[in-house]
C-alpha cells in the first residue's frame, strides 16, 4: 500500500503550478499578459485549457475578437475556436461564482473533470492549473489471463492494457487436440504444440523421424495391400514407376493414391494437343498407342496465359512456354525517367538505371549523395521539404532534425576531419550533424605559464588554456625599455606596444628630429609639406612628410594659365601642352546696360559669340524704366545743387525703394542670417536662367531645355524663402508632397529674368539705408536735446554714472555649452592688453568674468570702479567687445547673440538692454518668430543637382 501511494503521488511541478496560480491571485500579484495589470480575487478571469495561463475576461475577449474564426493564446500560441463569453469557476460548473479570498475563483465543489489517464474524474476541489496526473481511486475487478482468479488494485496500478497473470498452469487443450498447454497463466492464445512425436513415418513410407506435433500434416498413402498414414514430407524423390511401367515419378515424397502415379502422356490421359485447341485424333492418321508416341501439335497460336498476364504468342508447342518478350513501360530506380523493357525482365523485378545524380543531402547535412539513379532520391527530397516547412512554422527545431534517422544509402561514411575546439586535432568520427565532440586527447605534462607562478597540474586535457595569471609579465622587450604593466600571458599573445616617449627622425628626406614619439612607432612624421617639384616642373608635392620616392605621381593642381579670353585655365595641370582653346570657356562674366545699373550674367564664350555677331567690343543690354528714373534723379540732384552726402543719401533711398520692389523683408532677413545657404539657392536660379539663355543664343532648339529644378525636401521656413525668391526672379514655384517629405519645384516662365540687384547687393543697400536712417535719427535726437537744454553737453556729462552699458549678455547659448567653454573662447579678446603687440585696446576691463543666468543665457561683466571721465571710453569698449564676442561665439558654435546691458552692481540685476540696430524693423510678429526659428534650426544645406526633367507637372 505504501508503494502504491508513493507511485500515485501527483507530479510536483503540476502541484506547484496550481498552488502558485492560487497564491499569486490571492496576493493580487498575478499579471495578465494582455493588459499587464494584476489579477485579483474579484476580477473576472478566463484560464487557457492548454497552458493554464489566466487572463482577464475582458482582455481575452478583445484579443479573441481580433483573431477571426481561430485565435491563439497569447501565452502558448494554442489555437482556440470559441470566444469566451461567461465568467465561470475553474471547473466551469458555477457561472459568476461568489468572491472567495482563500481560494479565488473556486466554487468549492469537487472538480469532477474526466482524467486523461483513466475513466475516473478529478477528485480535487475546484482548482486552477492541471488536473490530477495519476488517479487514486480503486480500479475494476479483473480476472487473470486464464480466468481462474480475480483481483482488484488502485487505478494507477490496474493493468488495463496488458492484464495480469496468476502462477497456475494454463492446462488448456492445444490445437492438436491431444496435448494440453503446460505454460503458466499467459496472455492470448496458447502456442502451437511443441510435443515431439518419435518414429513418425513420411508420406512415401521410406523414412521415419522425430518431428514436432505442430509440424505434422497427416495424409494416407496406399500401395497395393499396404496402407499407412504419413505425417511429413521427406527429402527423397518418389522414383516409383507410373502406371505405364516406363516412366518414373520425379516428384518429392508425397502421399500415394490410386491416381497419383498415372502417366500424363498416356493415350488415355492425353486427348488434345498441348494448346488444347485440337483433338489429337484429328491431327494424326493413326491413333497413339503408347506414351512414347510423339505428341502432335496444331498450327494455332498457343494462347496460354503467362505469369506476367500476357498470352503465349508462339504456335502450339510441347513443354513450357517461352519467356514473354513484349515491351512494358517502367520507371527507373529514382523515378525520374521512363523506359521500355522486355516483360520477362519486368517479372524478374529488373529496373533500369538512369544517369541522374541523386544530390540529396546525407545525414551529416554537409555532403551530398553522388549515386546515379538512387532509389531513395524522391524520399530524401520529400523529407527535406517537410523539414524546411516544419522549421519555418517552428514545429520542430534543429535538434529534432539532427535526431532524424536516414536510410542507409544516405548515411555519410566519410570521416568528419573537422578541427576540434582545441585547435590542434581533428574529429575522427564518421561525418555527423551538429557540433563535434570535445577533444579527448590529454597531456601528462603540467601546464605552466611563462612566469612559472600559475600551474595547471597534469593530466591536462587538450584545448585547456591557462587561467589568467595575476602576476606581472616578465618578458624583456627588444627596445630595452621596461615592460608595460600587464598580466602574464601565453606565448601566442604579444605584449603591449612600448609607449615610452623617445625622440626619432621623421621618415622624409628632411630627417628632422621629432620629440615625444612612442617607442613602438616606426613611421614618424614631422607634418611638413614635401614641396618637391613634381614632374610637371611647375607645381610642388602637397603631401605631408612621407617616405622618399612616395611623392605624388600625378599633379592634381589646376593649370591656372591665362587663356586668350583672359580667364585662367581650370583644367588639371597639363605641363608641356598648350591650353585647350577649342573648348568653350564657362567662366561667368557680366554685361551691363549703358548706365551700368543692370547686369546680366553670361558664360564667357557666349559673350565672345555676341561680340562676334554684333561686331562690338563691349556688348550691352537695354536700360529699363528704373535706369531712366535714376538718370532723371541724378539730373534733378545736380539741378538742385545738393551736397555729395545728401546726394548719396538720396541715391541710397532710391535704391532702397527699388530693392523693396524686388525682395521681401523676409528674404533679406534670411540672407543676413544664412548667407552661404541663401547664395547657394540664388546660384541655382542664376545657373538655370543662364543655361537657358545660352541654349537660346546658340539656336539649340532641337535639344531639350532644362527649364525646371526640384529641390530636395526641406523645412517650411526654407521653402518660404525659395517661394518668395522665385517671385523676385519671375519663376513659377509650387510645393510637392506632404510633410516631412514636402519639397519645392520651380520652373522658368517667359518673363523670368535676373533681378537688378543680387541678394548681396540688396543686403548692402539695406544695410547702408539703415545706417543713414540711424544717423538721421541720432541727429534729430541731438537737435531735440539742444532745443530742450539750450546747450550741448560733452559725452562724459551726458551719461549718468549709474546708467551706462557696463556688461554683455550672451544669449541663445547652445545646449551643453559650459561657462568654462565660453570663458576660454573669449578670454584672449578682452585680455589683449597682456600682449605687447596689441597695445591697450581694452585696458579699462581688467577683472571681468562670466556668470550663469539660465541654461541659454550667460552674462559678462567687470566690477571695476570707473571714474566719470572714463565712462564713455569704458562703454565704447563694452560695445566693441560685444561685437567681437558675438562673432567668436558664433564661429565656434557656442552662442548666437551678444548684447550690451546695464547692470546694477549693488542689486546684481540687469536693468536695460541696448537696442539691436542691425535688425530689420519687421512689423509682423509672425515674421519675427519665423526668423528666430530659422536661426535655431537652419543649417548650411548642400545643394545637389536635380534629375527632374523639363516636363511640367
Amino acid at each position: 500500500m505504501t508503494r502504491s501511494l508513493i507511485a500515485s503521488s501527483e507530479n510536483v511541478d503540476q502541484m506547484d503550478l496550481r498552488e502558485r496560480i492560487s497564491s499569486e491571485i490571492s496576493a493580487s500579484n498575478y499579471t495578465c499578459l494582455v493588459c499587464t495589470d494584476y489579477i485579483t480575487p474579484t476580477s473576472q478571469i478566463w484560464p487557457c485549457g492548454n497552458c493554464y495561463r489566466v487572463f482577464d475576461l475582458d482582455c481575452i475577449q478583445d484579443w479573441a475578437s481580433r483573431g477571426g474564426n481561430t485565435w491563439r493564446c497569447p501565452s502558448c500560441n494554442f489555437d482556440h475556436t470559441k470566444i469566451p463569453k461567461k465568467y465561470t469557476c475553474w471547473c466551469g460548473k458555477s457561472v459568476n461564482p461568489t468572491v472567495n479570498y482563500l481560494e479565488p475563483h473556486s466554487c468549492g465543489n469537487q472538480c469532477s473533470n474526466p482524467l486523461s489517464s483513466c475513466f475516473h474524474d478529478c477528485t480535487l476541489t475546484c482548482h486552477p492549473g492541471p488536473h490530477l496526473d495519476k488517479c487514486l481511486s480503486l480500479g475494476p475487478k479483473m480476472k487473470c489471463h486464464c480466468g481462474k482468479h480475480t483481483n482488484q488494485v488502485l487505478c494507477i496500478d490496474t493493468p488495463y492494457e496488458k492484464g495480469w497473470k496468476c502462477d497456475d498452469i494454463c492446462n488448456d487443450l492445444l490445437p492438436c487436440g491431444k496435448h494440453r498447454c503446460q505454460q503458466k497463466c499467459h496472455e492470448g492464445f496458447c502456442d502451437d504444440c511443441k510435443t515431439i512425436l518419435p518414429d513418425s513415418k513420411c508420406y512415401c513410407g521410406k523414412t521415419t523421424a522425430s518431428i514436432k506435433c505442430e509440424d505434422k500434416l497427416p495424409k494416407r498413402s496406399t500401395s497395393g495391400t499396404n496402407s499407412w498414414i504419413g505425417i511429413y514430407q521427406c527429402e527423397n524423390m518418389c522414383e516409383e514407376f507410373l502406371d505405364c511401367g516406363i516412366h518414373k515419378c520425379l516428384e518429392l515424397c508425397h502421399a500415394v493414391t490410386k491416381t497419383s502415379h498415372k502417366c500424363p502422356n498416356s493415350p488415355k490421359s492425353l486427348t488434345h494437343c498441348p494448346c488444347g485447341k485440337s483433338n489429337i485424333n484429328d491431327l494424326t492418321e493413326t491413333p497413339r498407342k503408347s506414351c512414347l508416341d510423339p505428341i502432335p501439335t496444331c498450327n494455332q497460336i498457343c494462347g496460354k496465359r503467362l505469369p506476367c498476364g500476357h498470352k503465349c504468342y508462339w504456335n502450339c508447342h510441347t513443354g513450357e512456354c517461352a519467356p514473354c518478350y513484349r515491351t512494358v513501360d517502367v520507371d527507373c530506380h529514382c523515378g525520374s525517367t521512363h523506359y521500355s523493357i522486355a516483360c520477362k525482365l519486368n517479372i524478374q523485378n529488373y529496373k533500369p538505371k538512369c544517369l541522374t545524380k541523386c544530390n540529396a543531402k546525407f545525414n551529416c547535412r554537409r555532403h551530398y549523395c553522388t549515386e546515379r539513379c538512387c532509389s531513395f532520391r524522391k524520399l530524401a527530397f520529400d523529407r527535406a521539404n517537410l523539414i524546411k516547412k516544419q522549421l519555418r512554422k517552428n514545429v520542430i527545431t534543429n535538434a529534432h532534425v539532427n535526431a532524424i534517422e536516414f536510410e542507409t544509402i544516405h548515411t555519410c561514411t566519410k570521416i568528419c576531419d573537422q578541427m576540434l575546439s582545441c585547435g590542434k586535432h581533428r574529429c575522427k568520427q564518421t561525418c555527423h550533424p551538429g557540433p563535434c565532440p570535445p577533444c579527448l586527447e590529454s597531456s601528462s605534462e603540467d601546464l605552466v605559464c611563462h612566469c612559472g607562478l600559475t600551474i595547471v597540474p597534469a593530466p591536462v586535457r587538450c584545448g585547456t588554456s591557462l587561467p589568467i595569471c595575476p602576476f606581472q609579465c616578465t618578458r624583456q622587450k627588444e627596445c630595452g625599455h621596461s615592460p608595460e604593466p600587464h598580466h602574464c600571458h601565453e606565448d601566442d599573445i604579444t605584449c603591449p606596444k612600448c609607449t615610452t616617449l623617445v625622440t626619432k627622425t621623421c621618415q622624409c628626406e628632411k630627417q628632422k628630429l621629432v620629440a615625444n614619439v612612442m617607442c613602438y612607432q616606426t613611421s614618424v612624421s614631422c607634418y611638413l609639406t614635401c614641396n618637391k617639384i613634381l614632374p610637371c616642373g611647375v607645381h610642388k608635392c602637397n603631401k605631408k612628410c612621407h617616405k622618399p620616392g612616395e611623392c605624388q605621381t600625378k599633379c592634381l593642381e589646376k593649370c591656372n594659365k591665362s587663356k586668350s579670353c583672359g580667364h585662367l585655365c581650370q583644367k588639371m595641370c597639363h605641363a608641356g601642352t598648350l591650353c585647350d582653346e577649342k573648348t568653350p570657356c564657362t567662366e561667368m562674366v557680366r554685361i551691363s546696360c549703358k548706365c551700368g545699373r543692370r547686369k546680366q550674367p553670361l558664360f564667357c564664350y557666349v559673350l565672345k559669340q555676341m561680340k562676334d555677331d554684333e561686331k562690338e567690343e563691349n556688348p550691352t543690354i537695354e536700360c529699363d524704366e528704373i535706369c531712366e528714373k535714376e538718370r532723371r534723379n541724378k539730373l534733378l540732384i545736380e539741378a538742385l545743387g545738393l551736397t555729395s552726402d545728401r546726394a548719396k543719401e538720396t541715391q541710397i533711398s532710391l535704391k532702397m525703394r527699388a530693392v523693396e520692389e524686388i525682395y521681401t523683408p523676409f528674404v533679406l532677413n534670411v540672407y543676413s542670417k544664412q548667407k552661404v545657404w541663401a547664395e547657394s539657392i540664388e546660384n541655382i536660379f542664376r545657373k538655370l536662367l543662364s543655361e537657358t539663355l545660352e541654349t537660346k543664343i546658340n539656336s539649340m532648339d532641337n535639344l531639350e531645355l532644362k527649364q525646371s529644378y526640384h529641390f530636395r525636401p526641406m523645412k517650411e521656413i526654407q521653402r518660404r524663402f525659395i517661394h518668395e525668391l522665385a517671385q523676385a526672379w519671375g519663376f513659377f514655384s509650387e510645393a510637392h508632397d506632404q510633410e516631412p517629405k514636402r519639397s519645392v519645384f520651380i520652373k522658368l516662365l517667359k518673363n523670368s529674368k535676373t533681378p537688378d540687384f543680387s541678394l548681396a547687393e540688396a543686403h548692402q543697400i539695406s544695410k547702408d539705408h539703415r545706417v543713414y536712417e540711424q544717423k538721421k535719427a541720432e541727429e534729430k535726437s541731438k537737435m531735440m536735446q539742444i532745443c530742450t537744454s539750450g546747450s550741448s553737453n560733452p559725452d562724459n556729462e551726458g551719461i549718468e554714472r549709474s546708467n551706462f552699458y557696463n556688461g554683455i549678455v550672451i544669449k541663445d547659448v547652445f545646449f551643453g555649452v559650459t561657462i568654462d567653454k565660453v570663458d576660454s573662447a573669449i578670454h584672449d579678446i578682452w585680455n589683449e592688453n597682456d600682449d605687447g603687440k596689441s597695445g591697450n585696446q581694452f585696458g579699462l576691463i581688467k577683472n571681468a568674468k562670466v556668470e550663469y543666468i539660465s541654461d541659454s543665457m550667460y552674462v559678462f561683466y567687470d566690477k571695476a570702479d570707473i571714474s566719470n571721465d572714463l565712462v564713455s571710453t569704458y562703454q565704447k569698449q563694452i560695445v566693441d567687445l560685444s561685437t567681437l564676442f558675438g562673432k567668436r561665439l558664433k564661429e565656434k558654435n557656442l552662442a548666437m547673440k551678444c548684447t550690451p546691458v546695464i547692470i546694477d552692481m549693488e542689486n546684481n540685476t540687469i536693468t536695460d538692454f541696448m537696442p539691436e540696430s542691425d535688425t530689420l524693423l519687421i512689423k509682423e510678429d509672425k515674421l519675427k518668430e519665423s526668423i528666430d526659428f530659422l536661426m535655431d534650426n537652419l543649417e548650411d544645406i548642400k545643394i545637389e543637382s536635380s534629375n527632374v526633367s523639363s516636363e511640367w507637372w
